[in-house]
């Protein structure tokens, strides 16, 4: 899997979308990459934020494993 950037994060959010499923927990997706989704009920629920797009630099250091995505 390669890092996805900006909005255009169709596999990360299917993954996502996958774990969420796999867990049973309760989701809404919206605006292609967005996702809410509600742990628990009532008064007792957790609510997560992450960013799911990766920054747009490249990596001067030289390993064997590099991005493959040049931007």
């Amino acid at each position: 899997m390669h890092p996805e950037i900006d909005r255009q994060l169709n596999n990360t959010a299917n993954f996502v979308e996958d774990v969420l499923i796999k867990y049973n927990i309760k989701y809404k997706r919206f605006d292609n990459c967005g996702i809410i989704a509600e742990i628990g009920e009532g008064e007792k629920i957790i609510a997560l934020r992450a960013d799911m797009d990766a920054l747009t630099i490249e990596d001067k250091k030289v390993f064997h494993i590099n991005q493959k995505i040049k931007v």
